[in-house]
């Protein structure tokens, strides 16, 4: 089973328990699919992997994990990539070659910081 699938089928399993014990299983599924990618790009790709494949087999996309996990998500992959700005940065090649953005792009931060509030505020699951 590939990260991604072994992560939405955790993200799943802890639809069913209590809200302290939900948040806690969610966020290890997401640091053991963090682990998987050593890559920035990579994880980025693969944390909105399992954001759009929870919102495409659940229809409660306005539900409490849904958003929980949107802005779990949101803020690691806005993490990751400030880190592939820092690194690309410190290292010289031609403009546009795999810095900031997946797809290459180059220059700035592929996620808008603050959409869900600020980047480094606490989540409380309600």
């Amino acid at each position: 089973m590939n990260p991604v699938r072994r992560c939405l089928s955790k993200v799943d399993a802890a639809a069913s328990l209590p809200d302290c014990d939900l948040a806690e299983q969610v966020c290890q599924a997401l640091d053991e699919l963090e682990t998987a990618y050593p890559r920035a790009s990579e994880r980025i790709v693969a944390l909105e992997a399992v954001l759009q494949g929870y919102e495409q087999r659940r229809q409660d996309a306005g539900a409490p994990l849904s958003r929980f996990l949107r802005v779990c998500v949101d803020r690691r992959q806005h993490r990751s990539a400030r880190r592939m700005g820092e690194a690309g940065r410190s290292v010289r090649g031609r403009p546009g070659q795999g810095r900031g953005h997946p797809a290459g792009g180059g220059g700035g931060v592929p996620f808008p910081q603050g959409r869900y509030g600020e980047p480094d505020a606490p989540v409380t699951f309600r």
